[in-house]
């Protein structure tokens, strides 16, 4: 079994959901996860679909030809995460379970690393 610390990876719910979410884009076979500058806490998770991992990308293969990048600069920052897929209330939305985060806002838009 991997260390968790130096992977990052998706409960089976969430597989199934991304999968779902690129079947309906048409197009790609990842998952970025980029860290934006944004909200109260100062952080937040920015997702888009893609092909191909970026150059400047870490790629980690999950499931049946899946996998999620992320780019070098944000690597230290999400290593040993684990996304899930939660239905809360009327609403539904990846969760993100990231072992670096101390604090988050209220609304749960943004939060903050350990540097």
């Amino acid at each position: 079994m991997m260390n968790t610390f130096t992977t990052i990876s998706m409960t089976p719910v969430a597989l199934a959901q991304l999968q779902r979410k690129i079947t309906e884009n048409g197009s790609g076979n990842g998952l970025r996860i980029a860290l934006k500058k944004r909200g109260c806490s100062g952080l937040a998770y920015d997702l888009s679909i893609v092909n191909e991992a970026g150059v400047d990308e870490t790629a980690f293969p999950q499931e049946d030809g899946v996998f999620i990048c992320i780019p070098a600069k944000d690597l230290p920052f999400v290593i040993g995460m684990t996304i899930d897929y939660v239905r809360e209330g009327l609403g539904s939305q990846f969760k993100f379970l990231n072992p670096h985060e101390v604090a988050s806002c209220g609304c749960g838009e943004s939060f903050t690393v350990a540097e």
